[in-house]
């Protein structure tokens, strides 16, 4: 039986699973990669007009029930501030905004956008050790929570994922170098960590 990277499941993770995972869950999926998305927030917090207050939702609210309550609040302010667009995108492509804690599915590649994501993925994957010898591969891929930055980055995720794919079986072998090599190449600077589950 051949090798198939599309088949690996990739676990894409950021503070609220609004933004900047689920534009890069969206270009994945359609390149047709193994994707899911979560957040490590302990609500979902989305900006208010005033600027001082937040609206707070929990994980598994949909997000379609989140769009409708925004949009009883100020359909003007959250329709020109792009929300509702990333609401309904978000919804196309699943549900509801999800918790990294939560999942009990194992992925062996996950990639952050933020460094504090980062480091709560690892503690969070420390904890739950099994002191097991399988290897999960953790990356951060800085990326500033902007639709125009977030959209910048899921190319560069796409792009990263589409070279570790061209090593076929032996992209964990290779991970390392493929990862120097992107830095080099785009001047991105990430961060990397493997640890055993």
């Amino acid at each position: 039986m051949s090798f198939n990277f599309k088949q690996i499941p990739i676990a894409l993770v950021c503070a609220r699973n609004m933004n900047r995972s689920m534009e890069s869950h969206s270009l994945l999926k359609i390149h047709g990669y193994n994707i899911e998305s979560y957040g490590t927030s302990s609500v979902v917090k989305l900006p208010s007009p005033s600027g001082f207050d937040s609206n707070i939702y929990d994980f598994n609210t949909p997000y379609l029930e989140i769009a409708e309550d925004l949009k009883k609040k100020d359909f003007k302010f959250y329709s020109q501030s792009g929300v509702l667009e990333l609401l309904e995108r978000n919804h196309l492509i699943k549900s509801t905004p999800q918790k990294f804690q939560d999942s009990k599915k194992f992925f062996p590649l996950i990639i952050t956008f933020e460094i504090r994501v980062y480091d709560e993925v690892v503690k969070h994957l420390e904890q739950n050790s099994t002191n097991s010898v399988i290897p999960i591969y953790v990356i951060n891929f800085e990326t500033v929570d902007t639709n125009e930055e977030a959209f910048i980055s899921s190319q560069l995720v796409l792009k990263l994922i589409q070279q570790i794919e061209n090593n076929g079986s032996q992209w964990e072998e290779n991970l390392e170098i493929i990862i120097d090599n992107f830095q080099k190449e785009t001047s991105r600077k990430i961060t990397f960590n493997i640890l055993f589950f």
